[in-house]
Order: structure tokens, then sequence, then C-alpha cells
């Protein structure tokens, strides 16, 4: 009688270990956060670092014609392209407008190739760089970036030893999403910094 139960025991064990490595194998050790929808106006930064703009606005009336919005902005796109003489690879790109019906609004959906014709269409200070090259062009970030982990400001030696690291300074309101986890920012003077691993 023993020998059963424990032999049951075992198996059951065993079972249980089996499904608890199953889960772990397919979820990953770490619950991965579910990246939120869209739903206002944001801006999506790309590994290569391109900035792709979601300018979300009402859509709700009958007349509103989404391939209209999407050629009007494409006459934009090229008038802007040609009035500050971007190169063919700098060049805003119309990605089309988006209807979401169940919000009754319309995405506008534009990609930039870098945050410097991001900042001129938009007429806001906008960077995306590394921490050094920051630096080199001028951007404060002495004492500003908050550890999102230990929610203490980043020393300038801690700023040294980031140099490679990824940063995005937003002067405007949006929804912001980085291609990486983030490890420190902070808001100052109407920027927004956002530094990631």
């Amino acid at each position: 009688m023993k020998r059963e139960y424990f032999s049951a025991r075992k198996k059951g064990s065993l079972l249980l270990a089996f499904i608890t490595l199953s889960a772990l194998t397919f979820t990953g050790c770490e619950a991965q956060e579910e990246e939120q929808p869209i739903t206002g106006n944001a801006v999506v930064i790309t590994e290569e670092g391109k900035l792709i703009s979601y300018m979300v606005d009402a859509f709700d009336k009958d007349y509103y014609d989404a391939e209209e919005l999407a050629a009007m902005a494409m006459q934009e796109a090229s008038a802007f392209s040609a009035e500050h003489d971007l190169a063919e690879g700098d060049e805003m790109v119309i990605q089309g407008a988006e209807v979401w019906p169940d919000s009754g609004q319309v995405a506008l959906i534009m990609e930039f190739a870098n945050a410097e014709s991001y900042a001129a269409y938009y007429d806001v200070d906008a960077f995306y760089g590394t921490v050094n090259e920051a630096m080199g062009a001028g951007w404060s970030l002495s004492g500003k970036l908050i550890d999102t982990k230990k929610e203490t400001a980043l020393s300038d030696e801690k700023l040294d030893k980031y140099g490679e690291k990824m940063i995005f300074i937003l002067g405007h309101e949006v929804d912001i999403r980085m291609p990486g986890k983030i490890i420190a920012q902070c808001e100052d003077a109407g920027l927004k910094y956002i530094m990631m691993k």
C-alpha cells in the first residue's frame, strides 16, 4: 500500500514538473507585458531608428474618405520633402490612413527616416541616438534621467557608463513606443527623455 502511494505521488510530481517546464518553455521565465494598442497620437521608434507617427482624429461623418485623406497627406509630404530638400532616403513616407470604426477615428500613419525629419515636419525638438551623441549635440542630461528601477537620478559617472545606450528626446505630447526596455526617463521643460537598454 505504501509503495503504491509513493509511486502515485512520484508520477503526480513528475507530471506537475512536466507541465511547469512546458509552461516556462512556451511563455518564458518572465511574464512579458502585453503591448497596448495605439488609440491616440503616438510615435513608434523602430530598431533602425525610423519614427512612425500616428496622427489620430475623429472620423465620424459619412462624407469623410480615408483615401482622400491619405492622398492629401501624400501631397503635403511631397511638398515638405521638396521644401526641406530632403534626400530620397530621408523623405517622409505616408503609409496611409487607417480607419478605426469601433472608435470612430482615423489614423494617418507617416514614416520618418530619422528624428531630424520628424522634428522638421512637426516643428518640435526631437533627437534619437546614443547618450554620447546626445551630449555631443548639446543636450543636457546631467542629473535629469531617473533610473526606472532605483527611482534615483543617474549620476554623471553613470551617464558616461551608459554612453552607448540609445536615448529618445521629444518635445511634444504623444504616446511614445520604444523598441527596447526603458532603463531611465524623465520630463523636463516640456521635453521627454527616454533611455533604452
